[in-house]
């Protein structure tokens, strides 16, 4: 068989026409792929969105609590320094106080010893 007889008969015996549908149907499958990964991407897209959003959400939350975090220990700060002073403000009143005690003790003291003295002479 010849070169010529051969291509005939692939020609005549439906060869052609598979050749041709074959490379119609590579065009269809390749966009047929096309589309389903398309739908696999969008899909695979819109669960990454969802999460993005969700991942932004308890972000705002944590920001959130962060700032009412801080506000409570500017408060906190805020309270410590006032009582603080009232603190020091109550130890030097203290110290007055002690201070006087020990003036009055040497004042009776010296008043029991005059005493003591009046009462010793005859």
């Amino acid at each position: 068989m010849d070169w010529v007889a051969l291509v005939l008969a692939v020609i005549t015996g439906g060869g052609f026409v598979a050749i041709v549908q074959a490379i119609a149907n590579k065009r269809k499958i390749k966009a047929d792929v096309i589309d389903v990964l398309a739908e696999h991407y969008s899909a695979e897209l819109t669960a990454l969105r969802e999460k993005v959003n969700w991942l932004e959400a308890k972000v705002d939350g944590l920001k959130s609590e962060i700032d009412n975090r801080e506000a409570t220990i500017e408060n906190l700060k805020l309270e410590n320094e006032t009582l603080t002073l009232q603190v020091e403000k109550m130890q030097k009143a203290i110290n007055k106080r002690d201070a006087r005690i020990l003036e009055l003790e040497k004042q009776i003291a010296d008043l029991t010893k005059r005493l003591d003295e009046l009462g010793a002479c005859p």
